[in-house]
């Protein structure tokens, strides 16, 4: 139900980004893809979460992180994607 809702708005999540290793759980949190007031390497996003170059791509989860924190991220990471949702919203 939720997949459907989040659909309509046209919010898709990226199959290929699950974590699936028989090898045992791992967890990187963030800052592979860090924050910059102006990005220029291939994996600065902006401060909307959009990759360098792209408009329409928004990532919303720790990895736009521009470090990674000493505190635990998951209020962080759900206060930063409602930013960039509520911010991309109007564009």
């Amino acid at each position: 139900m939720l997949r459907g809702v989040l659909r309509r708005a046209r919010f898709y999540a990226v199959p290929f980004a699950n974590l699936n290793s028989e090898s045992g759980p791992g967890y990187h949190f963030g800052a592979s893809f860090p924050m910059r007031v102006r990005p220029k390497a291939p994996n600065d996003t902006d401060v909307l979460g959009r990759p360098c170059g792209w408009s329409r791509i928004h990532v919303v989860d720790t990895s736009v992180l521009p470090a990674i924190p000493a505190t635990t991220v998951g209020v962080l990471t759900m206060a930063n994607a409602h930013r960039i949702a509520a911010q991309a919203i109007s564009l």
